[in-house]
């Protein structure tokens, strides 16, 4: 259980990843369309449900803080105190992810279009998750400062609405990253992608058997 909570929130705290080299803005890290849409709108809501293998997590709210020409900040915010394992997650919890009062109070960006999703951040570091109308096999390359080379890369879309999200079943794209071998947690990240809804679920697979760490994203604004 120590690191279950760090775990979780780290499959949210994408935006870590920020030691990459900018992209032709020609490539497959330009990201255009309109801006201005319902999902980014100030102040809108997403519920996010943290799940370790079978294990419920508390769950957050992300909302929507800023929104300047697509580049748009989150805050989010997790209570703690209703856990039964409030301290143990107090405990495994950087100070700098925490308010006043010990609960989860943090910031993240994500650059969002009517055309797809990007994490970002630095305004000239993006890097796709996903663009919506792109077909399986597309890929999103990226290196590092270091010289490491990561992609991401469209894996299954079946045009069928059969992804729970709350109530309904929608549309995704499967967006599946390997982890360099020096990464000391998880091995891959894959990311599920709606073009009205944005990012809908994001989870990591542990290393060494260790399950997996997952969200769902669930906006307030199609209830």
């Amino acid at each position: 259980m120590k690191k279950i909570f760090s775990i979780a929130l780290t499959a949210v705290l994408l935006t870590s990843l920020n030691s990459c080299k900018k992209d032709s803005p020609e490539g497959p890290n330009d990201l255009g369309g309109e801006t201005n849409i319902e999902l980014t709108q100030v102040g809108n809501v997403s519920s996010a449900y943290m799940k370790f293998g079978s294990m419920n997590l508390p769950s957050g709210e992300m909302t929507v803080t800023s929104n300047d020409n697509g580049i748009v900040t989150y805050h989010m915010f997790v209570d703690l105190t209703g856990s039964p394992d409030s301290a143990m997650l107090a405990g495994v919890i950087p100070d700098s992810y925490k308010d006043a009062d010990g609960n989860v109070s943090t910031e993240f960006t994500f650059k969002i279009t009517s055309e797809g999703v990007q994490d970002i951040f630095k305004r000239d570091r993006p890097w796709t998750i996903v663009k919506y109308d792109d077909e399986v096999g597309t890929t999103y390359p990226f290196t590092t400062d270091n010289g490491t080379e990561l992609v991401r890369t469209i894996t299954e879309k079946t045009g069928q609405d059969d992804w729970p999200m709350g109530f309904m079943y929608i549309k995704t794209s499967k967006v599946e990253q390997l982890l360099p071998p020096t990464d000391k947690t998880a091995e891959k990240i894959t990311f599920r992608a709606n073009h009205k809804f944005g990012l809908v679920y994001i989870e990591l697979q542990l290393k060494n058997g260790g399950g997996t760490a997952s969200i769902d994203i669930v906006p307030w604004f199609l209830l």
